[in-house]
Parts: structure tokens; C-alpha cells; sequence
């Protein structure tokens, strides 16, 4: 059973400022929300200061009762970062008089660097990292938001469990009894906290050209080696290979006796495997395969063909000729010419007047 108590000697209303006590070893430290105490820099106070949204959140309390500090704040928190600290993070720190401190506040921090974790770091929650431009100007780099960082132990606590944008870490088991639920609200997958580890609501399929490691996924998981077709699902930390997708070699297919085919970039047409018939080279060269023997007259249209290293034409119809195409000429095929054909003229000889050997 969880007991309330509040803070009789707090600085501020106690609806602000309450200490929880029990056993909340799940119950972890963090946010209320994605918006809570979310960083920025100041529009009010100028460049040298750094803005945290309104927000509530749970902060550890760090002794041995396991409870929790639950803080709020209704107003933007404008945290001043001294000039002399060139880089350093932006934290909220519970003070608490029971523990020693002269109040009970919610008190901004900046740090040159995250401190060696003690017992009043359990107390502190990492909000921003920040840095500077040469000229002095501070700067929130990329990864400027540290809330839901994965090494402060802090989360987004929702009402199913925390949640973070990453998988849950096996590393961070101890932080949760079994049963608790964790989301990872970048993809939405859910966890549950097993004796095993982690364990996927809905599990994952990986494929990649090498076996697992045992470090890789979760349990329920299922991975392929797309080299060689080997199939691992995961359980009891450890993957197991379930069997081989690629069975044995079958035997040689055939191939169809006539068959089309684009055959280093070049368009081939064969037959009966071996003989090729017709061929467009990739630069437009169009070639036709030897034919066995003349062709008879088509009924329509016409023929082309090769025979003899040269190539034919066919043609239709009662006037129908059989040609060859030459270099520079038509030679007929013992047929008369083609349509349209003129051969050239005969040239006569012309002997001289006079000429001869008479005398």
C-alpha cells in the first residue's frame, strides 16, 4: 500500500510539492508527459537563459524505501546559464529538509557534467544538454532534449507503465518487477518485464545475410540467414536454428525449343537452343541467322532472308520476285528483275574510221 505524505514544512502550496513512500521499485523516475518540463531557449529572459515548459514529474528519493518525489511546476521554470560554463546539462533537483537540506524546493541546476551517482542523485532529474557558439550564444545541439536519454534512468510514465523512444535495455531489468509493462512510443511496440527479460507484445522478424548473436532481439523472436536460409527463433535469451529454408538441389530443367531472351544487353531470338535465328545488339545492330535452303514465294507481303552470306528478298504475287541484295546493285535470283528495276545500259564498241589493217 502506498502512503501520501505531505510536506507540512514546504516552502511552497503543498499541492506542488509531496513525498510518496513505499515499495515503487517500477514505479520509476520521469515525466507526466511528452510536453513536461520540455527545453528550450528563453524568448523572456534573453540568450543567456534556457526555458522548461510547465510540466509534473516523479524523482526518485533515493533511500531505501524506494519512494518517489512528485513535482510541479505551473509556470515556465527560466534557468540562467552562467557564462563560465562553456557545456553542461540543465537539471531539476529536489531539495528536502529531511534529508538534510535548509528546504523543500524544486530547484534548477546547471552542471559542467553529469556527477558520479550517489544517493542525492537519486533526487535529480536530467532535463536539456546545452553548449556554446564561439561568440558565447548558447546552443541546444541535436540531442539537446535529455528526458527520455537512456542511461539517467527516467522515463515517460504513462498510465500502463514508463515508456521511452527506444526498446527496453536488458541492462535496466532491475529497475522493474516482473509484469510491468514498458512502451516504446517511436514505434509503439510494447514489452512485458518476464523472468526470461523483455518479451515483445506481437514478436519481430529479422533477415539479414548472417546468423544471430545473442545480444540481437527478444524472445519470440524469429531471424533468417538469407546466405543460408537458416531459420532461429529466440528463447531463454539464447537463438536456436529451427531448420533450413533451402532444400535440396532439384533436378536440370529444360528449356523450350524456341525462346526469346535479352542476353547481355542484346536481344536474341533462337531455336532448338544452339541456332540463332535473329539478334539486335545493344548499338542497333540487327542480325539474321543462315538460312538452310531458299524459301518458298509468301503468299503475301514479303520474305527476308540470309543465305550464302548475302541477304534475300522474297516477294508475293504473280510479278513476285527472288532477289539478292548487293552492294551496289540488285542481282536477281534467275527470276528477271524486280519491279522497277532498269539495268544499265549495254555499251557497243566503236571501232575507228578507217581503222584497220586493210591497204
Amino acid at each position: 500500500m502506498i502512503t501520501v505524505g505531505f510536506q507540512e514544512e514546504a516552502d511552497y502550496p503543498a499541492h506542488v510539492f509531496r513525498r510518496m513512500f513505499g515499495s515503487m521499485q517500477d514505479f520509476v523516475a520521469g515525466f507526466d508527459s511528452r510536453e513536461a518540463f520540455e527545453p528550450s531557449l528563453s524568448t523572456m529572459n534573453g540568450p543567456g537563459y534556457i526555458a522548461l515548459a510547465p510540466g509534473r514529474a516523479w524523482a526518485k528519493d533515493g533511500d531505501e524505501a524506494g519512494g518517489v518525489y512528485w513535482i510541479e511546476s505551473d509556470t515556465a521554470l527560466q534557468v540562467p546559464v552562467p557564462s563560465s560554463i562553456r557545456a553542461g546539462y540543465i537539471a531539476l533537483y529536489v531539495e528536502d529538509i529531511t534529508r538534510g537540506d535548509l528546504r523543500n524546493a524544486l530547484v534548477p541546476q546547471v552542471l559542467p557534467e553529469i556527477p558520479a551517482p550517489t544517493a542525492e542523485g537519486g533526487r535529480r532529474l536530467i532535463v536539456a544538454r546545452f553548449s556554446r557558439y564561439p561568440d558565447g550564444t548558447i546552443d541546444l545541439p541535436p540531442d539537446y532534449d535529455q528526458r527520455f536519454a537512456y542511461g539517467w534512468g527516467q522515463y515517460l510514465i504513462t498510465r500502463t507503465g514508463p515508456a521511452r523512444g527506444e526498446d527496453p535495455s536488458p541492462a535496466e531489468l532491475a529497475r522493474f518487477r516482473l509484469g510491468t509493462q514498458y512502451t516504446n512510443y517511436t514505434t509503439g511496440n510494447r514489452f512485458v518485464r518476464t523472468a526470461e527479460g523483455w518479451h515483445r507484445d506481437g514478436n519481430k522478424f529479422y533477415a539479414h545475410a548472417v546468423d544471430p548473436s545473442k545480444f540481437e532481439g527478444l524472445n519470440g523472436d524469429q531471424w533468417i540467414n538469407t546466405a543460408t536460409m537458416g531459420l532461429f527463433n529466440k528463447t531463454g535469451g539464447d537463438w536456436s536454428l529451427l531448420g533450413s529454408l533451402k532444400g535440396a538441389k532439384g533436378d536440370t530443367g529444360t528449356v523450350a525449343a524456341n525462346t526469346g531472351a535479352t542476353v547481355g544487353g542484346d536481344l536474341v531470338v533462337k531455336q532448338n537452343i544452339s541456332a540463332e535465328r535473329f539478334k539486335v545488339t545493344a548499338a542497333g545492330v540487327v542480325g539474321i541467322g543462315t538460312a538452310t535452303s531458299a524459301p518458298g514465294k509468301p503468299t503475301e507481303g514479303a520474305v527476308l532472308y540470309s543465305l550464302d552470306g548475302a541477304l534475300w528478298v522474297a516477294e508475293s504475287g504473280t510479278g513476285g520476285k527472288t532477289f539478292k541484295v548487293g552492294s551496289s546493285d540488285l542481282i536477281l535470283a534467275g527470276e528477271g528483275p524486280p519491279p522497277g528495276f532498269t539495268a544499265s545500259p549495254a555499251v557497243t564498241a566503236v571501232e575507228p574510221a578507217g581503222g584497220g589493217g586493210g591497204g
